[in-house]
């Protein structure tokens, strides 16, 4: 039987959680389930003011996944925490096996429509924010780009 490998990777700094997305391929139902799951443990245990979530070594993401993130950041606005998107952009979006979400108007209004994204060093952006120097701002206080 072979050793089922984690979706997430997590450091904690101080008031801040940086979530690494170990899955090269987020695109199967399979995978975008346990991606979300171990996303909803982690908001359960965390009292962080803000998690970033870095997508650096992802290749592709569904657009299922995709929706299932802005689940997630509803849930994320819900608490009053921040989330901070790493390293996502157009290129990676794929359409859902079942594409019952439009992948093109995904690709159309671009990823930056739904969350403020840019690349960057996800884990200096975490340390940054936890040592109290971070000076990234958004308008709706949910998302923001490290």
């Amino acid at each position: 039987m072979a050793a089922i490998q984690p979706v997430i990777g997590v450091e904690r700094f101080d008031h801040t959680v940086l979530v690494n997305v170990q899955s090269q391929h987020v695109v199967e139902d399979a995978q975008i389930e346990r991606l979300q799951d171990a996303l909803e443990e982690l908001l359960e245990q965390s009292r962080d003011a803000r998690v970033y979530l870095d997508f650096l070594d992802v290749g592709a993401l569904s657009t299922a996944a995709l929706a299932a993130l802005l689940k997630l950041q509803r849930e994320i606005h819900r608490r009053r925490l921040r989330l901070v998107v790493c390293n996502l952009d157009h290129k990676k979006i794929v359409p859902a096996a079942n594409d019952s979400y439009p992948h093109e108007l995904f690709r159309v209004l671009d990823i930056k429509a739904f969350f403020a994204v840019r690349t960057g060093d996800a884990r200096a952006a975490a340390l940054r924010h936890a040592a109290g120097s971070d000076d990234s701002r958004c308008p709706n206080h949910t998302a923001i780009a490290c």
